[in-house]
Formats: C-alpha cells, sequence, structure tokens
C-alpha cells in the first residue's frame, strides 16, 4: 500500500497566501475529513496534492520518496484521485463514454452495447445508483453527476481519493450509500480525503479531522476525541454561538408546525394547478403538480436528484414549457414567456457557476444582468452598495465574478436576485458547497426576505436545510408532489417518500 504525505507545503497567488506551511498524512484504510471556511486553503492543498497545482515551496511524498507532479495525469498514474465541487465532465457525452474516456470502461468506441455494457458493470460495482448510462451528460441533474464523477474516480482503484463536498447535492439516502462505499474502498486499503462543511457527516464519516484557517493547519485530531462545538471554533478562531445550530447538526427542539413566516394573504403569490410537462428522456415528466405558496412563506420541496426538482425550478423561471396546467403569480395566469420576463421573480439556481453567473463579467455586471438598461456610474454606485450590504469579499466592483470564492458568489447572486424588488423566488440548493458562516449568511436573507413578504419556494436535497428555514414542506418524487406537510409531518414520512415507498 502507498503511503502518501506531505511535508511543508507553501502557496501563493500572488502576495496571497493560499497555504502555509501544511504537514499531513493520508493514512491508509482511513477517512481523513479536511474542515475550514471557504478560502481556508482546503482545496488548493488538495490540488497541490492531485497535480493541479505545484507548490511554490515543501513535497508531497509517496512512500517516503518525494515526488513532483507535472499534470493531474501523473498523479492520477500514481494513484491519487480528486472528485471535485465543480464537476469536470464532457457535457455532450453520455454516462458511459465519460466513464470510458477516464479509462474507468470499455474501450470498444464504435461497439455502443459493449460501451454500455461495461458501464454497467463499472456503475454497479460501485454500489451508486445511475441508471441509463445512455445519457449524455448535459441532461443529467447536478447529484447526478456528481454520483458519475465519483464512480469515475473510483473505477481507477485509487490509493487515495479526494472527494471535494462529495454530499452538496446528494439526498441523505445517497449520502449514506456513498459513507458505505468509502468504508468498503478504506477496507482495501484506500485513504480517503473527505472535504466536508456539514458536521454531522463529517463525525459520522471520519476517523480523524483536520482542520484549516486562513491557509494553516490549526489543528488534526482524533473524530471520536473532539465535538462540533470544538471543531467551529477551530474553523472561526472565536466562539461559534452566532452559528445557526442546524448547520452543524443540532436541529431545533421544537420544529415550528406553522405553514407561514407572515400572515399569508387571500390570493397566494404563486399557485400551481395540475402542471405537467412532456416526457423528456433525462427526467420523468411532471405530472400534475399542485402547490401554493403565499406572501412571506417559504415551501421547500425536497427530493432525491433526478425525480423532477430540477424541471420544476425551470418551468418556473420560464426557462421549460409545460404541456398543461395553470401557473399564477398574485392571481395572474403566467405564461412561459411572461415567467421569463416577470421583474418580481427571482431565481438562484442550484448550478451558481454555470447558470448563476458569468465568471468572466465583473460584479458590477453580473449584478446588472436583470436590469432592462445600463448606466456604468450607476451601476458601479448599486454594485458597492451589494457589496457592503451582503458582505461580498471582493477587491472591488470591477473584479470578475470568476474570482471570488464559492460563497462569495452565492452572496452576489442573492445580491441581485433580493435586490431589486422580487416578491417571488425560487431558490434551487441555495447552500450547496458553502461553509458553515456563508449557508447561515444566506439562510439568515431567505428569512429576511420572507419576513418582508417575498414569497420563496425552497427546492433543496438536504432535509436539514428545509426542516430549519421553512413552515411547509412538499416531497417530489418521480415527477409527482406529494401533498403540503407540517416540518414535524414530513420528519415522520420524507425518508419513506422521497424512497418511492410510500
Amino acid at each position: 500500500m502507498t503511503a502518501i504525505r506531505i511535508e511543508q507545503i507553501n502557496h501563493s497567488f500572488g502576495s496571497f497566501k493560499a497555504v502555509e506551511d501544511v504537514s499531513l498524512s493520508f493514512r491508509a484504510g482511513e477517512v481523513l475529513a479536511l474542515v475550514g471556511e471557504n478560502g481556508a486553503g482546503k482545496t488548493t492543498l488538495m490540488r497541490i496534492v492531485a497535480g493541479e497545482l505545484r507548490p511554490s515551496s515543501g513535497v508531497v511524498l509517496l512512500d517516503d520518496e518525494p515526488v513532483s507532479f507535472g499534470s493531474p495525469r501523473q498523479a492520477s498514474a500514481a494513484g491519487i484521485e480528486i472528485v471535485h465541487q465543480h464537476l469536470m465532465l464532457i457535457s455532450d457525452f453520455t454516462i458511459a463514454e465519460n466513464l470510458a474516456l477516464a479509462g474507468s470502461g470499455s474501450r470498444s468506441w464504435f461497439r455502443r452495447r459493449d460501451l454500455l455494457r461495461a458501464a454497467d458493470e463499472t456503475i454497479g460495482r460501485s454500489g451508486m445508483s445511475l441508471p441509463d448510462p445512455g445519457r449524455r451528460v448535459f441532461e443529467l441533474s447536478v447529484g447526478e453527476r456528481a454520483k458519475l464523477e465519483v464512480i469515475k474516480a473510483v473505477a481507477r482503484h485509487p490509493a487515495l481519493l479526494i472527494l471535494d463536498e462529495p454530499t452538496s447535492v446528494l439526498t441523505p439516502d445517497e449520502s449514506a450509500s456513498l459513507f458505505e462505499l468509502m468504508r468498503r474502498l478504506c477496507s482495501e486499503g484506500t485513504a480517503v480525503v473527505l472535504i466536508s462543511h456539514k458536521l454531522p457527516e463529517v463525525f459520522a464519516a471520519s476517523d480523524r479531522i483536520a482542520v484549516m484557517r486562513g491557509g494553516r493547519l490549526i489543528r488534526v485530531m482524533a473524530a471520536g476525541q473532539t465535538d462540533p462545538a470544538s471543531v467551529v471554533r477551530d474553523m472561526l478562531g472565536g466562539d461559534p454561538a452566532g452559528i445557526d445550530g442546524s448547520m452543524v447538526g443540532w436541529m431545533p427542539a421544537q420544529p415550528p408546525e406553522h405553514g407561514l413566516l407572515a400572515d399569508q394573504p387571500t390570493i397566494p403569490r404563486l399557485r400551481c394547478s395540475e402542471v405537467s410537462t412532456a416526457p423528456r428522456d433525462s427526467a420523468p415528466p411532471l405530472r400534475n403538480i399542485s402547490f401554493e405558496v403565499g406572501a412571506g412563506e417559504i415551501v421547500s420541496v425536497v427530493g432525491v436528484a433526478g425525480n423532477g426538482q430540477s424541471e420544476l425550478a425551470q418551468l418556473l423561471r420560464g426557462i421549460q414549457p409545460r404541456s398543461g396546467g395553470l401557473v399564477e403569480i398574485d392571481g395572474r395566469a403566467m405564461s412561459q414567456r411572461a415567467l421569463l420576463e416577470h421583474p418580481a421573480v427571482g431565481h438562484i439556481p442550484e448550478d451558481r457557476t454555470r447558470d448563476g453567473l458569468v465568471a468572466e463579467m465583473t460584479i458590477t455586471e453580473n449584478l446588472s444582468l436583470a436590469s432592462v438598461s445600463w448606466n456604468r456610474q450607476s451601476a458601479m454606485a448599486n454594485a458597492k452598495e451589494a457589496i457592503a450590504q451582503f458582505s461580498i469579499r471582493a477587491r472591488g466592483p470591477w473584479q470578475p465574478a470568476g474570482e471570488l470564492s464559492g460563497g462569495n458568489q452565492q452572496k452576489m447572486i442573492l445580491a441581485r436576485e433580493l435586490g431589486r424588488g422580487t416578491s417571488l423566488v425560487i431558490a434551487a440548493e441555495p447552500t450547496r458547497g458553502l461553509d458553515l458562516g456563508s449557508a447561515e449568511f444566506v439562510h439568515r436573507r431567505l428569512r429576511a426576505a420572507a419576513e418582508s413578504g417575498t414569497a420563496i419556494l425552497l427546492i433543496t436535497s438536504d432535509l436539514d436545510e428545509a426542516y430549519a428555514l421553512s413552515g411547509a414542506v412538499h416531497v417530489m418524487y418521480g415527477g409527482r408532489l406529494s401533498r403540503r406537510m407540517t416540518v414535524r409531518q414530513s420528519m415522520e414520512s420524507a425518508g419513506a417518500l422521497m424512497a418511492g415507498l410510500a
């Protein structure tokens, strides 16, 4: 078994020290959780280990021999695989073709039957569910793409597997399957690094926990010899009391039984009646979806990725057509074009880097995307105000959005979608991949918007998030929507509904 460790790793981007003097070992048969806030240096450090970045100084050692990887391919050949939070797949290729391209499936590119059979075998060995390997990646949900990345990496039988926020778009059952896979890999001698902001899964899945803050390694400890509050103190450098308990695994003792955060009007702000979509190869069609969201209310739709949640969000934003049914906003029937052009409907997409921003454009330009006119001075003034109000850490309003951390990118999208007088917001996976502080900031802003009268439809695969934010919950399975439930009612039946057993 290959022994892998790093010694005195340093890395800078210009004058900024992203990683400073970090030494760490990765033990065969062990899950090491790497935690810290966005910008703490976790991903940069792991990109160095995986050959994507060269350290400014320091060394990676394999079996006590120093190595210098010139590319991820060289690191992969040495047995090191990384699964990124922002997925790296070829969108126009099928599942089977992506697996074959990665060297983890059939190389019989001209025989589709052999390609599909090899992909089915590879997926089966992983223990994860990913049906129909003939589907193209652009047809997959974010959760399905995440599973494909894991399957692709595991199929290479790595000595070290690095997982960067792997459960951010997975349901509890899918996460449990991933944890079982990690344990099986460990039993076979693989070392696993789990980068995660979800402390409950960190303590459930890991053997050791390494905390980073400001590019430095603060502490490494056995998971059984610490607790969430101590880890949060190490991460933040202070008292975790200001962090919402749901973010570190502490559910409220009395979940809300009401369905509103403000008085519901006579006419709901959003009403869907028997809404359906035409069948597609990539996902089940929506089937007779009916629900309501009132002013000042947060209603959650939860479910396993690929059951129609993405299609529902796209339909309500006017991106996808419906084949039947009625969508009303403030009592007015909406066509697809009317939804697309409605100035008071905000959308926080599940994939912020693909659908929520233009990385090459500046913060000012991204914040102006929803505007009907452009004035440079006015746009810059609005951007400066948004940066201050939404605590966006940036060099200034003309910094490219792609240079921001994930948490600050999401804050920018929130500023655009909540800061323009929206009365209805469709928020899909709004805290996906965010650290504790950023996720809590998003939660506070969504609550504040609801308290001011905005209707919010929260589409999430994170049950804890649904329970922490909403007063009413629906479960989506196979394109169908469950009845409206209170949080307490959903706690009793959501798991079965999400699995199609109720």
